[in-house]
């Protein structure tokens, strides 16, 4: 087996179907798909047994459905890689959806280096970000051969290896003794591509946006402050106290946590809570790595203005003028 796909679930049953269909539709066929029902309540597993059962497209699917208690994404995602047998592994996430040829490219992308020499690890593309009606290009401009270093900067200045798990093919290899985290903390994909690049050696991206991500509206998530953004944080403190990268790499590393971190402290400010400990912290932080941010950040005018007006006091302006929002 060439490919093996894995497909974590919880509660999907509104929009599983379209991303399985994506996925039987590839013209790629030296694959399985491994779909992990991680303690769906909404009847996830029997609406896709129903629809391998009826529809034409699925029947030459490889499609296996596994079941276990919930336990979060990345458990899932792994469970998927214990049960899998392909040389190659690639997720997809089960509210998004794949273009046809998308496996497709990203293989003749991978024979096509074959005459360099490169030893390729990991093959990515592109990702088209789905927000309503607003549809936003992420990478895919031009081909790139990356060496784990290279790579790692360009996915901190998020440029075009990105930190999602999912719009890549990896060799199996690369996905044996990943530790992460119980639950689903904020921020799980970096923590995992972190881990996957240390073992890689080269990486390539190809041309091309095969892979849609959906953003949905209403995500508990974005709205508010709660347990999943509090793990999250601390999951991104440990990545940042463990990270053993060059001075160059931990000066990335420290901008793309300083908007995850920024974030984390408004959305807490919006929500009304306030963890005193977890402020301190983040202002700490942001005293420590602002310079540097606003020289040679990527990101735009209104996050760099923020982040430089952002201290003790102005954030307890934040907090004491912001509407209490969900």
């Amino acid at each position: 087996m060439k490919l093996s796909v894995v497909v974590p679930v919880y509660n999907g049953r509104n929009f599983i179907c379209r991303c399985i269909r994506s996925i039987a539709a590839q013209t790629f066929r030296d694959m399985e798909v491994i779909v992990v029902d991680d303690g769906s309540t909404d009847g996830t597993a029997e609406l896709l047994r129903a629809m391998k059962e009826a529809e034409p497209v699925m029947r030459p699917l490889k499609l296996r459905i596994i079941r276990q208690e919930n336990q979060g994404t990345s458990s899932a995602r792994m469970s998927g890689v214990h049960e899998s047998s392909g040389e190659w592994i690639a997720f997809v996430d089960s509210d998004d959806w794949i273009e046809p040829d998308f496996y497709e490219r990203l293989f003749t992308a991978l024979d096509e280096q074959a005459g360099t020499g490169a030893d390729i690890s990991i093959v990515c593309c592109g990702i088209t970000e789905e927000n309503g009606n607003c549809v936003k290009l992420k990478g895919g401009r031009q081909a790139q051969l990356l060496d784990r270093r290279h790579a790692r900067l360009s996915m901190l200045d998020k440029e075009a290896f990105f930190a999602n798990v999912y719009n890549k093919i990896y060799r199996r290899e690369l996905l044996a003794g990943i530790d992460l985290p119980d639950g689903n903390p904020v921020g799980e994909d970096l923590d995992m591509v972190l881990q996957i690049l240390d073992k890689a050696d080269m990486i390539f991206c190809a041309e091309g946006n095969g892979y849609h991500y959906i953003r949905r509206r209403g995500s508990q998530t974005l709205r508010r402050f709660g347990e999943e953004k509090r793990q999250g944080y601390l999951n991104s403190r440990r990545i940042e106290k463990d990270f053993t990268g060059s001075r160059e790499e931990r000066d990335a590393l420290a901008r793309y946590l300083m908007i995850e971190y920024v974030s984390c402290l408004l959305l807490m400010y919006r929500s009304k809570v306030r963890d005193r400990e977890m402020e301190r912290e983040i202002l700490r932080f942001v005293r420590e790595h602002r310079r540097d941010f606003i020289r040679n950040s990527g990101d735009g005018f209104a996050a760099k203005a923020c982040i430089a007006l952002l201290d003790p006091l102005s954030s307890g302006l934040f907090y004491a003028i912001w509407p209490r929002r969900y």
